[in-house]
């Protein structure tokens, strides 16, 4: 969609409208927009304009034959006349223009006193002729200048110098005169109100301007709050810090006049004006003495305050942008409560004693720059919160932006979202000595490409990075000591997670924060290929979660990678999920985790989704006596041949579940795999899905002495798998097996069960599709179960073991409690023989004994 309106003409329009449409249309694109406001401002003002503005501000004398200067002047001084319109000032000021000098004698000033309520105007000729039209253009500035009472009287006089001879003589007599002494001093402006760093200058009049002696001297009651100069009958004031004070003039004969200086905030901000129905911006409902300067030097009021939000009274085009400078507000913000003003597009200068820069500019789109020295009066501000959060037309930070903002201890999403943004200064956070939080300070950042060295150099009390580049999609590299002097920083979560193109890491990264703990997902979803050695050796890593999720393009975890040395022996460590999705990852080196062993807390998907690793090193987690878990530790590592022996010796595993589910090119697993894990209670389905298994390790849970419960031993309900046999010291030790349903559930190729597998399980009651779909099976050791003081589950047992070959009564040769559940426990075992009868009398009142011998045809009575 095109947005240009080219014309409004409409379609009937004949061809010299439309010539002289688009001939008017190129005129008034050439005119620059900034005119507008230029031709309200005398200095800036066209100089074929400037009779106009003249008539605007009703100057009363003009002459076209003036110059430039002399008439931009006049406008500047009519304000003031009209002002003071009926003083002697106005007198002075309205008389100005005039080429002769003038001077105003008021009648109690002539010797003799004139007449009361009168004055004359002198004036010096100057060689210069006198017309009746400048005896005109004097009379009328006069009367428009004057009070209504005053009468006055015009007086013309020339002076001539040249060589005069004479005689004469002299006579003496005594006179006396009286001193013209100082009455009045006037100051102009009467009051100031500027910012820290600011210059005004006070004009000094003293009154009468015949006075004799019309020095003066000047008088600052506090210095700390402004610094002052004098030249002349001019004062220059410069703000220093924020406060209140006084300037007193005093003449010679005692004469005073004060001047009232505030050092008070300012604001000066450009927007554009999208709409008068929304804000200019933002305040605190309490604050209703500030002012508002449009552009055009005056500091007004023309505003209204409904609730929180600052609406402008004047009359403003659409699309208008406008300087505006708002003096005395300490709460102004352009965003507040899901509330934006109109869109705010330039931020020259924030001065101010407020505590809290919090969601300043949050989620303004067309904010493009913030000019440098922005914010080099916000000493007081502890909170930059969210200040900036989503600018994404911000592409460029000025350097030292927070020199001055030396007790700030939250950048926490800073410049979060600012999409735009490519490159960080030297220097940014240079005074951040006191900030303790900088998450998600630049998250989201998509076009930010590098990084300077030593960023952080300074946050010596920062605690917290995380999310700190999240998502700066772009980045390709970190600098050294990024993070050096951050000594007190604890967690790092997330802190270059979604980094996808950053592709190596500097040794020194971490150095020396011996205080860190927190990683998890730190390098998710990054470009990583390979990991500088020892990368957390100077750390306390305690949260490795998801640390290297996703960082597809890693090949290879290194031996000394969780070398933390700085770690007591009571610490514990988590490893969930940290290399998940890695489908690069080619080799797990040995002893990858040896330094940590003991302090692993879980590991559960550690190596998930590794699609690429061929081998798990032996030993891998052998003695990790206080992991508690391991699920899904190699889960869908789909190109995993083998495991090496003892990977999970000893360990403090609590609960095996899809250890090594969906490995579907696993063959072969090493020995004594689960051994001695003391505290595993449960195990399930560790080998889903593991189609190609054919080969199980010799005591693979041998010594689990709390082993209670084992379903899908080698294989999940419906699955299948290579096995023939299976080891018979698998469960050597297991005294607390109770409950073996579906252990060997769709072990489809199995063949046989050693007699000495269940041998030292004297507890099992529960069997139920314990050998289920097992239809190669052909013998089983007898008395499996033992019986209980409660009823035992055998439901579907031995169903659908077409080849088991066995008397039903040397499977079960000892007497059940009553309550036994035999639900189909042999159905389709057609080659079992036996009698039923027989095998039914150790099993008085079964709760359920349906279809417990169908299709068993050869099984008697």
């Amino acid at each position: 969609m095109n947005d240009k309106i080219r014309s409004i003409l409409p379609v009937s329009a004949s061809r010299a409208e439309r010539v002289v449409d688009s001939t008017a249309g190129d005129m008034l694109a050439e005119i620059a927009v900034c005119l507008i406001r230029y031709v309200k401002n005398p200095d800036l003002c066209p100089t074929e304009l400037l009779p106009w503005l003249a008539w605007e501000m009703s100057v009363d004398t003009w002459n076209e034959h003036w110059t430039e200067a002399e008439k931009r002047a006049a406008i500047k001084r009519a304000a003031y006349i009209h002002r003071h319109r009926g003083t002697k000032a106005a007198l002075n000021e309205s008389l100005a223009d005039s080429p002769f000098r003038s001077q105003i004698v008021e009648w109690y000033e002539q010797t003799p006193p004139g007449e009361p309520y009168t004055f004359r105007l002198n004036v010096e000729q100057k060689d210069l002729p006198v017309l009746m039209s400048d005896h005109q253009d004097l009379k009328h500035a006069v009367l428009r200048a004057k009070n209504l009472r005053s009468w006055f009287s015009i007086h013309v006089y020339g002076n001539c110098r040249g060589n005069g001879y004479g005689y004469g003589y002299v006579t003496a007599t005594e006179k006396l005169k009286n001193k013209i002494i100082p009455s009045q001093i006037l100051l102009s402006p009467d009051s100031v109100q500027l910012a820290p760093g600011e210059t005004v200058s006070i004009k000094v009049t003293i009154l009468p301007l015949i006075a004799e002696d019309r020095t003066f001297t000047v008088h600052l009651a506090d210095e700390r709050v402004a610094d002052i100069q004098v030249d002349g009958d001019v004062i220059t004031l410069t703000g220093r810090q924020f406060g209140s004070t006084t300037v007193t003039v005093m003449t010679v004969n005692g004469v005073t006049a004060t001047l009232p200086v505030s050092i008070v905030s300012v604001t000066r901000v450009l927007i554009r004006v999208d709409s008068v129905s929304r804000p200019l911006f933002m305040v605190d409902s309490r604050e209703t003495g500030f002012t508002i300067d449009y552009g055009d030097g005056t500091d007004s009021r023309d505003y209204t305050i409904s609730g929180n939000h600052v609406m402008t009274s004047r009359t403003l085009t659409p699309g208008t942008e406008l300087m505006l400078t708002v003096k005395n507000c300490e709460s102004i913000t352009f965003y507040k409560s899901s509330t934006s003003s109109n869109p705010l597009l330039e931020i020259i200068q924030v001065c101010s004693q407020r505590t809290s820069m919090y969601h300043f500019a949050y989620g303004h789109r067309a904010l493009r720059k913030i000019h440098d020295g922005a914010f080099d009066y916000l000493t007081n501000v502890n909170d930059f919160g969210r200040a900036f959060m989503g600018c994404s037309a911000l592409d460029t930070l000025p350097a030292h932006l927070f020199a001055a903002c030396q007790r700030v201890l939250y950048f926490s999403h800073l410049f979060c979202d600012c999409s735009s943004l490519s490159a960080i200064p030297d220097g940014l956070f240079a005074s951040a000595g006191e900030v303790v939080d900088f998450r998600y300070v630049f998250s989201g950042c998509r076009k930010l490409a590098s990084l300077p060295e030593g960023l952080f150099a300074d946050a010596v009390n920062a605690t917290d990075f995380s999310y700190a580049f999240n998502n700066c999609s772009m980045l390709t590299a970190l600098p050294p000591r990024l993070f050096a002097g951050a000594v007190s920083a604890t967690n790092f979560h997330y802190v270059f997670n979604g980094c996808r193109a950053l592709a190596s890491l500097p040794d020194d990264l971490f150095h020396g924060l011996h205080q860190a703990s927190i990683f998890s997902r730190a390098f998710a979803q990054t470009g990583l290929t390979h990991l500088p050695d020892n990368l957390f050796a100077e750390t306390r890593g305690t949260n490795f979660d998801n640390v290297f999720y996703s960082a597809e393009k890693l090949t290879q975890v290194s031996r000394t990678l969780f070398h933390l040395p700085l770690h007591d022996g009571n610490v514990r460590i988590i490893l969930d999920g940290a290399f998940e999705f890695c489908s690069g990852l080619l080799t797990i080196e040995s002893g990858v985790f040896d330094g940590i062993t003991t302090k692993i807390r879980s590991a559960k998907r550690v190596f998930r989704y590794c699609y690429a690793l061929k081998a798990v090193p032996s030993r891998l987690f052998a003695g990790a006596v206080n992991c508690e878990s391991f699920n899904s530790a190699f889960d869908s590592c789909r190109a995993l041949i083998s495991t090496g022996d003892e990977v999970f010796l000893g360990s403090g595993i609590q609960d095996a579940q899809l250890i090594f589910a969906y490995c579907s090119n696993l063959t072969t697993t090493g020995e004594r795999l689960f051994a001695d894990c003391r505290f595993l209670r449960s195990y399930n389905n560790c080998f889903s899905h593991c189609s190609s298994l054919s080969q199980i390790g010799a005591g693979m849970l041998s010594g689990c002495v709390s082993l209670r419960t084992a379903y899908y031993l080698l294989t999940d309900s419906g699955g299948s798998n290579r096995v023939t046999t299976v080891p018979g010291d698998l469960f050597r030790g297991c005294v607390s097996l109770n409950n073996i349903s579906s252990l060997f559930d769709s072990c489809g190729q199995l063949t046989s069960i050693p007699d000495e597998l269940f041998a030292d399980c004297q507890t099992i009651q529960h069997a139920g599709g314990a050998f289920s779909r097992c239809v190669r099976l052909q013998r089983v050791p007898a008395d499996i179960v033992t019986p209980s003081t409660t009823a035992s589950s055998l439901a579907s047992m031995f169903r659908n073991c077409e080849q088991l070959e066995m008397d039903i009564n040397d499977i079960f040769t000892r007497n059940f409690p009553p309550g036994c559940n035999l639900l189909t426990i042999f159905t389709g075992c057609k080659n079992v023989t036996g009698s039923k009868s027989e095998f039914l009398a150790k099993f008085p009142s079964p709760s359920d004994a349906e279809n417990a011998f169908y299709g068993c045809d050869r099984l008697t009575d």
